[in-house]
């Protein structure tokens, strides 16, 4: 098997290159286990063996090769003559395993499903998904750096009466018993919520404002604002045809945000706490090393896996909080939103329109909460963005999920604060 891989590679003219005149090295690791849990088992079955992958960094080129991780140490060894320390360090940890979730909590789960089922006559089923990523950056000589992302995806379906009634996940960087219980809460607010009655949206809503939550304008701008500042994206988009630039005042959002990563999966180094919106001014672009022609490279690079190509995506958003409070405003509004949950949206980065499912949300009458709403749909232009009102109270959250892009997803983190935006009753249906 390796003197098959080894012919195979040693006709690429890149690991010729990379033997005589090797610049860097960057082997990836991703791994991917789920559990399954329902009222009745636990199922641990669900695993892979892992994929691996060697990139070599070389005169400004990039090439991936895909081989088992003995097969890929080994040339390394072999003909690239890294040291058998090297060899052995990056054995150890892109082979380090870890990340187990104690019986314990999977046993909570478990009653906690048992219960639930019960009280709502209802069929609940959950799957936890371990991610696991490690890059090891190197040369001949040492190596420059080591980076694991570990993160778990909780995805939850519940039927009732044979119809799934609820689909949807969650992702936390920690699994500990407090995490679990604050999921598992969240899940049973939103059964309460599926089963409460609730109003159809008037049509007379020109006047009113709505308050997105934490959570949901972290989303928001992510999808909304985030993609379309993109390099691959902007300058295809109507905000590279527009002359100004200019959103509310009252707007900044960094990006790779005091992430602790320092080089991205290029090997390029990572520029932290880049401006890319400044008291409502585009200032800044995030790029890559496959798009860099367009902006200077800020380290966005970014894959799901070995298999997937690396672009350009966001990594980590801040949204700057306000002075209002949101408990405060909310009593001065005669009419309004408020938005506990939307989903993750569609973007057109040709056109500009934007698309969101709210599907949790309140009535705001007299600055009191009255009814739940009906699911319902908003429908943006950026280009009318730029005049809208935006109110960005003092609080401030923090929260992960997913994010997919020519189908390749992976884990976005963003903080922002709770926002009120006025003139928004012509983008609800």
């Amino acid at each position: 098997m390796y003197n098959d891989t080894c012919k195979k590679l040693e006709r690429n003219s890149m690991f010729n290159e990379a033997r005589n005149a090797p610049d860097r090295f960057l082997l990836f690791s991703h791994s991917r286990n789920t559990i399954m849990i329902d009222s009745s088992f636990i199922n641990r079955d669900f695993s892979d063996e892992g994929q691996f992958s060697l990139q070599i960094l070389n005169q400004n080129k990039i090439e991936n090769f895909i081989y088992s991780l003995d097969v890929l140490l080994e040339y390394l060894f072999k003909e690239c003559q890294l040291s058998q320390n090297i060899i052995q360090r990056l054995h150890a940890q892109m082979n380090s395993t870890g990340h187990l979730i104690e019986n314990g909590i999977l046993q909570d789960i478990q009653r906690w499903i048992h219960s639930t089922d019960q009280m709502f006559h209802c069929e609940t089923k959950i799957a936890i998904e371990t991610v696991s990523n490690k890059k090891s950056l190197f040369d001949s000589d040492s190596l420059a750096g080591l980076q694991e992302e570990a993160y778990y995806i909780i995805s939850y379906n519940i039927d009732q009466f044979g119809i799934n009634i609820i689909s949807d996940f969650q992702v936390i960087e920690r699994i500990s018993k407090d995490s679990i219980h604050s999921v598992l809460a969240a899940i049973k607010n939103e059964i309460n919520w599926f089963h409460s009655a609730k109003k159809s949206l008037s049509k007379d809503l020109d006047s009113c404002e709505v308050v997105f939550n934490s959570y949901s304008s972290g989303l928001f701008f992510h999808e909304f604002l985030g993609h379309f500042l993109e390099t691959d994206h902007f300058f295809r988009s109507p905000l590279n045809r527009e002359k100004v630039w200019k959103f509310s005042r009252e707007l900044t959002i960094f990006e790779n945000y005091l992430t602790l990563e320092t080089f991205d999966d290029n090997g390029d180094p990572i520029t932290k706490n880049i401006p890319l919106i400044r008291n409502g001014e585009i200032l800044d672009l995030l790029s890559s090393r496959s798009d860099q022609q367009h902006s200077h490279n800020t380290g966005n690079g970014r894959r799901e896996n070995p298999k997937m190509p690396v672009i350009t995506r966001m990594r980590s958003m801040f949204v700057q909080p306000g002075r209002t409070s949101e408990e405060n405003h909310i009593k001065t509004i005669n009419k309004g939103i408020y938005i506990h949950k939307i989903g993750m949206g569609e973007v057109n980065i040709f056109t500009g329109d934007f698309s969101v499912e709210v599907s949790q949300a309140s009535l705001i009458e007299s600055g009191k909460y009255t009814a739940p709403l009906e699911p319902f749909h908003l429908y943006l232009d950026i280009r009318h963005f730029f005049d809208k009102e935006i109110i960005f109270c003092s609080n401030s959250n923090e929260y992960h999920s997913l994010c997919g892009k020519k189908g390749a997803t992976v884990k976005v983190k963003y903080i922002s604060p709770s926002i009120i935006i006025k003139g928004l009753g012509n983008a609800i249906h």
